[in-house]
C-alpha cells in the first residue's frame, strides 16, 4: 500500500514538475539560455510529463494488484533522475552531469520492460 501511494505521488510530482519546468523554460529562460540548453529543458519536461501520465496509469493497475507497485516507483524515480541530469546540464553547462542520465534512463527502460512483462500476466 505504501509503495502504491508513493507511486501515485511520484507520478503526480513528475507531472507538476514537467508543467512547471516547461513554463519556466518557455517564459523565464527563453533568451537567457542557448538553444541547446533550452532543448534539454524541453526534453526533461517532456519525459517528466509522459512518465507522470504513464505512472498514474501504472499506479492504478498497481492498486488493483495487477502490477507490483515497485515498478511504478522505479518509473517515477527513473524519470526524476533522467530529467534531473538534463536540467543540471542545461542550467550549469557542466556536461559531467550527463553521466547520471543513463542511470535514470536505465531505470525507465527497466520499468517499461517490467510493465510489458506484466501486461502478459494480466488476465
Amino acid at each position: 500500500m505504501a509503495l502504491t501511494r508513493m507511486g501515485f505521488g511520484l507520478a503526480a510530482f513528475n507531472g507538476v514538475l514537467g508543467v512547471t519546468l516547461g513554463a519556466f523554460a518557455a517564459h523565464a529562460l527563453a533568451g537567457r539560455l542557448d538553444p541547446y540548453a533550452l532543448g534539454l529543458l524541453d526534453k526533461a519536461s517532456l519525459y517528466l510529463l509522459l512518465h507522470g501520465a504513464a505512472g498514474l496509469g501504472a499506479a492504478a493497475l498497481a492498486k488493483t494488484g495487477r502490477v507490483p507497485p515497485l515498478w511504478v516507483v522505479v518509473m517515477g524515480l527513473g524519470a526524476l533522475v533522467f530529467a534531473g541530469a538534463l536540467i543540471a546540464i542545461a542550467l550549469t553547462g557542466m556536461g559531467s552531469f550527463g553521466a547520471v542520465a543513463p542511470v535514470g534512463g536505465g531505470a525507465l527502460i527497466i520499468a517499461w520492460m517490467m510493465l510489458l512483462i506484466g501486461a502478459f500476466r494480466i488476465r
